[in-house]
């Protein structure tokens, strides 16, 4: 009875990969006979491609919508999609708008002062005081330098906020003089720094949404929705498709033709068998247990079918959304290919798609057999951020049974962060405790206090640091367990006058009602900063403006907030 072997195979029963990919002889002569076993010795009429023709059809997008409810921009090419998305808005208060005032009022006292024109510049001084409101100072130091700023310049934002008549009125009325041009692109550049909407920041959830949508064929709109964006990197996987992206983007179907590359990168093997290589990377050396999928997909394409892949470039404007229609090849022997979508051809299979990797989220183009969509968002590649003016911390104490948003830094009048911490004790110096036996407690002079001179002391609460500002949590529908935190107010604030208390940043925006999500705030917290970004975009011009950035926090705090206490 024969056994009905179809073929053998070598196993190895580690988990590195060294052992199969070695191909360990003992007799130099047994190369030549496991190259003809290979078939390295039979020749392969298959042909080289020597051309490829790319042929797509594309839309560009042209809205972006901040927010679920907020306001719908037309996307402007010449501007990065960060911009559009981080920006924030003007301050309204606190060190922040103090600071960017100075800025501005310095960059534009400086040009009329150039010009001759020193009586505007005591006009503005007059006309628009610089009015100091929620500022943090450290101590008597920190309030003279901000009453010095708002006795000798005025309030730069406010002026760029003057429309061109009432620019013209402090100019002496005539608008075609060089000086007008200049203060004209002066206020322009400090309006560019800002966001007219705050851009699509969702403080309920301390988070970017935005959403970008592009006109198609059939007059109807495809929309990619970016939501969760902590600020940092954006690209075309921090988007997903919504609604019905089977649509054809444009009537013309464009064609682009170029030479093939072959892949190259380091570690490839080479293309004959016993050739040996020197490169600076070793696959074969990568260790893959039983589940480690993608590791093992990476080793079997570097290692096997590496030689086999070739780059065919395709030249797409930014912000285009695209969708390869067919690509056809000529080879070396004069031979015509065309290739359709890989991913169609998966999804016809019976066992169905096997591979979806590079794809927008929601994409329906596969279930119609048709090819992904390709989204090259106007993003940009690298850019410059400076130091970060302000910090909060959001975290839970389950003691308190209570969240925390801590206003760790704030930006200070002159642009640099201020320490809450330190602000605090400037403001509230300790007092040095008194001995002796009149006062009525704490030890006397001859020795230890007696029992009968202690004092009992009842408090409603334990104080927590002023810049711990409570999220108190509420049912956001009755009679269900869903919860939110609205921000509330510590009793103990009300006894601290000279002391700067709960919010004063950008972040918790103290002049409007705060409330976070439940889901937001998780058990290791979480920390929202803001900072300047500066940037080039592709035609060379610079972009300048604020970033808020979340990421993780530090886990689980507790400010020793406490009620009902009973202590001498």
């Amino acid at each position: 009875m024969s056994t009905p072997w179809f073929r053998l195979e070598g196993r190895i029963r580690s988990a590195a990969m060294t052992g199969g990919v070695e191909a360990r002889v003992a007799d130099p002569l047994w190369m030549l006979a496991r190259q003809w076993q290979v078939g390295e010795f039979i020749g392969d009429d298959a042909g080289s491609p020597l051309a490829v023709t790319t042929r797509f059809e594309t839309t560009r997008i042209d809205a972006a919508a901040l927010g679920p409810d907020g306001p719908v921009v037309d996307h402007d090419p010449a501007l990065p999609l960060e911009y559009t998305v981080e920006a924030a808005a003007v301050p309204r208060r606190g060190g922040a708008r103090t600071s960017h005032s100075v800025r501005a009022a310095q960059s534009l006292t400086r040009l009329l002062r150039r010009a001759g024109a020193d009586h505007v510049v005591d006009e503005l001084t007059a006309s628009f005081p610089l009015v100091g409101s929620g500022e943090v100072t450290l101590g008597a130091r920190g309030e003279a330098v901000a009453a010095m700023l708002r006795r000798r310049t005025f309030d730069g934002l406010a002026v760029a906020a003057l429309s061109d008549v009432e620019l013209r009125e402090f100019l002496g009325g005539n608008e075609d003089t060089t000086l007008g041009d200049a203060v004209a692109s002066w206020r322009q550049s400090v309006r560019d720094r800002y966001s007219r909407h705050d851009g699509a920041w969702r403080n309920d959830r301390m988070e970017h949404d935005v959403t970008v949508s592009a006109p198609t064929a059939s007059g109807r709109q495809l929309r990619l929705h970016a939501d969760g964006y902590t600020g940092g990197r954006l690209d075309w996987y921090s988007f997903d498709v919504e609604g019905d992206s089977h649509q054809r983007l444009s009537e013309d179907v464009r064609s682009f033709t170029t030479i093939p590359t072959p892949v190259r990168y380091d570690g490839m093997p080479a293309a004959r068998w016993w050739e040996f290589e020197d490169a600076g990377v070793q696959f074969g050396d990568l260790d893959a247990g039983p589940t480690d999928l993608a590791r093992m997909i990476v080793a079997d394409f570097a290692t096997v079918y590496g030689d086999d892949w070739f780059v065919v470039p395709l030249r797409l404007d930014t912000g285009t959304i695209c969708r390869i229609r067919e690509v056809e090849i000529v080879d070396n022997f004069g031979e015509t290919t065309t290739a359709g979508s890989i991913v169609a051809a998966d999804a016809r299979a019976a066992l169905g798609r096997s591979w979806s990797m590079f794809e927008l989220h929601g994409d329906t183009s596969v279930d119609e057999e048709e090819a992904p969509l390709l989204f090259l968002p106007p993003v940009l590649a690298t850019s410059l951020h400076g130091p970060t003016t302000e910090r909060v911390e959001f975290a839970r104490d389950e003691g308190a049974n209570l969240g925390w948003a801590i206003e760790r830094w704030v930006e200070g009048v002159l642009g640099r962060p201020v320490d809450r911490r330190e602000a605090w004790l400037a403001s509230s110096p300790p007092t040095p405790a008194v001995s002796g036996s009149d006062t009525g407690a704490g030890p006397d002079a001859n020795g230890p206090a007696r029992y009968d001179d202690q004092t009992w002391r009842y408090r409603v609460e334990s104080p927590a640091p002023p810049f711990w500002v409570p999220l108190l949590p509420e049912r956001i529908t009755e009679g269900r367990s869903d919860i939110h935190f609205r921000r509330g107010r510590l009793q103990s604030w009300e006894y601290l006058v000279d002391t700067p208390v709960g919010a004063h940043g950008q972040t918790l925006e103290p002049d409007r009602p705060l409330i976070v999500r439940d889901e937001e705030i998780p058990r290791g917290g979480i920390t929202v900063e803001r900072r300047w970004q500066y940037a080039r975009w592709t035609d060379g011009s610079v972009h300048v403006w604020v970033q808020r950035r979340r990421h993780q926090g530090r886990g689980e705090r507790s400010s020793g907030l406490r009620w009902d206490l009973l202590d001498r």
